[in-house]
């Protein structure tokens, strides 16, 4: 928690499906505090959405009781407390700001970003809710006229962004594909309970060779299967292995992804351990990029967005 200097202009909240973080803005864009918990809207069951956030920016509140409230992520979506839709088209910081859902409350002046609906790189249609935010803070600064974004997770998004506007998007299941995987498939008895994932082994590089392989996914995965089975590899070289051929299938796409440039360096917007993997897998594959860590980009884009509301 940072030392108050400006008074608040507004209170920016990312709710996500497992995760809550809320920040104080200045009018400077300066994070003045900042709360968080792991209350996302998966997490929180039969309490009130109203209820957890004055729990968590109550105190805020009380001291100033009319700043708006700028809400991005799932809370927007089908499950979360107003569903905020989806913008088509090529979309800038003015659409998302434009097409903010004002919330109906009795007290509280609250606003809640759409996400985007657009076309993939292979022209399939894909959405994306709250990664929109954190790449409005770039997108608000106009720095470039073509880039690419990487957003690592649960679902990986890669965002090709052109004169400050999304073009496209790309999603990819390789967090959700690496839990389910390695919780529920056949790969699953045979990973050590202490196991993690080695990025310094040369088991890694094993696996992205693997998965720069013409044999694909679904033979790719069974091969770490297989190899443990024949004793090429070791039960704690699953993870490694698993987490590897996942991330490196995603990596070679990197071209069908949107990449508007060649010598164009990827943005990998993300933050701890998993930002770690991907860097590893971007050095070893060659992949020119530069990171921007996901709180700041987030803190970014909510400030972007609160200059251009229409009603704030």
């Amino acid at each position: 928690m940072s030392e108050r200097k400006e008074k608040p202009a507004f209170i920016g909240v990312d709710w996500g499906t497992s995760s809550f973080r809320a920040w104080l803005f200045a009018p400077s864009g300066t994070v003045l505090e900042d709360v968080q918990g792991p209350w996302g809207i998966s997490q929180i069951r039969m309490t009130p959405f109203r209820q957890i956030l004055l729990e968590a920016v109550g105190n805020w509140l009380r001291q100033y009781p009319v700043l708006p409230i700028i809400m991005c992520g799932m809370i927007g979506s089908a499950q979360g407390w107003h569903e905020a839709g989806y913008l088509t088209g090529t979309v800038g910081v003015g659409e998302l700001a434009a097409g903010a859902v004002k919330v109906a409350d009795p007290e509280l002046e609250m606003y809640i970003i759409p996400g985007i609906k657009g076309r993939s790189a292979d022209d399939y249609n894909d959405v994306m809710r709250g990664e929109e935010t954190l790449l409005a803070g770039r997108l608000g600064r106009g720095q470039e006229d073509k880039a690419i974004f990487c957003l690592p997770g649960t679902h990986s998004k890669w965002i090709s962004v052109e004169k400050g506007r999304v073009e496209r998007l790309t999603t990819f299941m390789t967090g959700e594909l690496f839990h389910l995987m390695k919780g529920q498939s056949i790969l699953a008895p045979l990973i050590d309970s202490d196991s993690d994932v080695r990025l310094t082994s040369p088991i890694f590089a094993d696996g992205l060779a693997l998965a720069a392989s013409p044999s694909g996914l679904l033979h790719q995965l069974f091969s770490i299967r297989a190899g443990v089975l024949t004793e090429r590899f070791a039960r704690g070289d699953v993870l490694t292995l698993l987490s590897a051929v996942l991330v490196g299938n995603e990596c070679k796409h990197v071209d069908i992804a949107g990449k508007p440039a060649a010598g164009l360096p990827v943005t990998l917007m993300t933050s701890g351990q998993l930002g770690d993997v991907y860097q590893q897998a971007f050095q070893l594959l060659n992949i020119d990029y530069q990171v921007m860590d996901a709180t700041t980009a987030a803190q970014a884009g909510l400030y972007a967005i609160f200059l251009q509301l229409p009603d704030a």
